[in-house]
């Protein structure tokens, strides 16, 4: 992506993004028509993973994975409070991804949905 493309992006946003580091946890959700047939098999979407936080924003964050996640995905993650031992919950679709040249990672823009 030239400076060009980047600049338009940013003017898109409505909201400031704070850089952050810190990492995670989330879970790929399952919609129903990749449900598996009754009896066959429970544990599918439920596989917990962990991304780096770049940056985040009031409707939206970046992350970095080692490997790329499906546009218009839904995810459920949860966002660790360290100073109250706690983390929240939210339900976000992934709006872009995009290869990190030289890196075997992918940058992926995050839409909050709760």
């Amino acid at each position: 992506m030239d400076n060009r493309q980047r600049e338009k992006e940013a003017e898109r946003r409505r909201d400031v993004r704070v850089d952050f580091s810190g990492m995670l946890l989330f879970q790929m959700t399952v919609s129903a028509e990749h449900l598996p047939p009754p009896n066959e098999g429970t544990n599918h979407g439920k596989e917990q993973s962990f991304a780096s936080i770049k940056n985040i924003g009031g409707k939206g964050c970046c992350i970095t994975l080692d490997r790329p996640l499906k546009k218009f995905q839904i995810i459920k993650m949860d966002f660790p409070l360290f100073k109250v031992s706690i983390s929240v919950p939210t339900l976000a679709e992934v709006r872009w991804v995009r290869p990190e040249p030289g890196f075997n990672r992918y940058s992926i823009g995050i839409r909050y949905l709760l």
